[in-house]
């Protein structure tokens, strides 16, 4: 099993109010122990447990369907430019469709590796269907 390290620090705003900041950007936490809301750069993800118990589930839902925040091309800042340098109205070439979106970690959110296993939990990741 592959060690990963990680980072996050976590500041109490208000009570169930909590303010995340890790390498992948920060997030906000809203609820009460044991149910939680977290608003991040890439989604909401909505969390139940028992507290104490280390028993969880959760579901995350990313900003646009299909698209991983990191993959997102930035969208034009001015009238006439594009990210890619071409003025407005050039043709562009067609962009392949994506054959199949990323695998994820039904445990932990992360992406399927080539091995099968998850990049970020070591799990084994499986594709439903």
């Amino acid at each position: 099993m592959a060690w990963r390290l990680r980072f996050w620090r976590t500041a109490k705003l208000l009570p169930g109010v909590r303010l995340n900041v890790s390498r992948s950007g920060p997030s906000v936490s809203v609820g009460p122990r044991g149910s939680k809301i977290t608003i991040g750069r890439k989604g909401v993800r909505r969390t139940v447990g028992v507290p104490g118990t280390g028993l969880f589930a959760t579901d995350f839902q990313p900003w646009a369907p299909g698209v991983d925040a990191t993959d997102a091309v930035e969208a034009p800042t001015e009238a006439g430019d594009h990210p890619s340098g071409r003025p407005a109205g050039s043709p562009v070439a067609p962009v392949p469709a994506l054959v199949r979106p990323p695998v994820r970690c039904g445990f932990c959110g992360g992406r399927g590796g080539p091995d099968g296993r998850c990049t970020m939990c070591g799990q084994q990741v499986t594709e439903s269907g």
